[in-house]
């Protein structure tokens, strides 16, 4: 995998940043509008979520950074999604992706070894209304991820533990969570 390179998704595709160089290199998906970004715990490959459908369904990117190959993973949508939103890969192989929607959509899994993806209706907030988006971070060494759901007024977080593939923990703030930014230590 590539080393010494920064990641940014924007409007326009995927741009990389040279930290050695201090300079831009050849950007990756141009054309594609996109959203959550993560790496892999091993720093091979990178997940990139795209804003709006093709063909009715979301797109979920996968790129080699080896190789530059991209794979382009198509999950069909629920009514009112319109755009992955953000995306974690955990240390476990599973990957968990939140969609943007007018009315309710589920946390997705997108298994790494073949791309399968599956609904994941064992977390606190089985359906989770998107209409403004739930964030995801991950911790640095891929165990634990942290969600917070932005438009509910309980304003609901919840973890997943990537040992156990659970959601172990929830909580309420109380309050709408639209602007809130998540961090996790290195271990989560």
């Amino acid at each position: 995998a590539q080393r010494g390179f920064a990641y940014l998704a924007t409007d326009t595709g995927l741009l990389r940043w040279n930290v050695v160089t201090q300079s831009f290199t050849t950007p990756l998906l141009s054309g594609f509008s996109l959203r959550g970004i993560d790496l892999t715990t091993d720093g091979s490959t990178l997940l990139a979520g795209s804003a709006g459908l093709s063909g009715g369904q979301l797109q979920l990117h996968r790129v080699d950074l080896a190789t530059g190959q991209v794979a382009t993973v198509l999950v069909p949508a629920q009514p009112g999604e319109t755009t992955v939103w953000d995306v974690v890969a955990m240390a476990n192989g599973r990957a968990l992706f939140t969609t943007l929607s007018s009315a309710f959509a589920p946390v997705r899994e997108l298994r790494l070894a073949d791309n399968a993806v599956t609904v994941r209706t064992d977390h606190p907030n089985a359906v989770l209304q998107l209409t403004t988006p739930t964030n995801v971070v991950r911790s640095a060494d891929g165990s634990r991820a942290w969600f917070a759901v932005a438009n509910d007024s309980n304003g609901p977080m919840f973890t997943y533990d990537a040992t156990s593939n659970s959601f172990p923990a929830s909580r309420n703030l109380g309050d709408f969570l639209f602007s809130s930014m998540l961090s996790l230590s290195r271990d989560g």
